[in-house]
């Protein structure tokens, strides 16, 4: 839910996104509702000799709800709940009955969502013959990743990363290709 534009660092990153893709045909871009994601797909597209006509906006790919959290510093959040404020706010990606103290999502929850948007993303993409899909999220996609990868090493993803995934028959796997 909290908005805030990229910084130089962040746009710098974008742009050396773009670089790597320059080359690769991209058919469909997909953002979250807020503007650093939007903001991304812009200048990875500038860079993109094709560029992409194809852009879409889902509120399903909107970063995790903090509730309470949201709009303050890690610094005050760390002073006001400690070490381990994001874990107990949030529970586990695999506790559907933990309840949020913060009044926000938990992580199932975000899973369950983020789950289903990538999953209509990629049926609606396949159906119009797509093959190559740019989604622009958040770093809580990195729930998604070790929920339906299975693989708690996707933990942490720096900005601008890459994770090309497949996506057959209803299941998702890397794209080793």
């Amino acid at each position: 839910k909290s908005e805030s534009p990229l910084c130089e660092e962040g746009k710098a990153q974008a742009k050396a996104l773009g670089e790597s893709l320059k080359d690769t045909k991209i058919d469909a871009v997909y953002t979250s509702e807020l503007l650093r994601t939007k903001e991304t797909a812009e200048i990875v597209l500038s860079e993109n000799k094709e560029g992409c006509d194809n852009k879409n906006t889902d509120p399903g790919l909107n970063d995790i709800d903090l509730g309470i959290y949201e709009g303050r510093t890690t610094e005050e959040l760390l002073a006001l709940y400690g070490g381990d404020f994001i874990n107990a706010g949030i529970g586990a990606i695999d506790d559907e009955s933990f309840v949020s103290p913060i009044e926000g999502e938990t992580a199932y929850e975000f899973v369950d969502r983020f789950s289903k948007t990538m999953k209509n993303i990629c049926e609606e993409s396949l159906e119009r013959g797509d093959k190559t899909i740019l989604v622009v999220a958040h770093s809580s996609a990195c729930y998604f990743l070790q929920k339906v990868l299975k693989d708690p090493s996707y933990d942490h993803l720096d900005n601008a990363s890459v994770i090309a995934l497949k996506y057959k028959e209803g299941s998702w796997s890397i794209d080793l290709e």
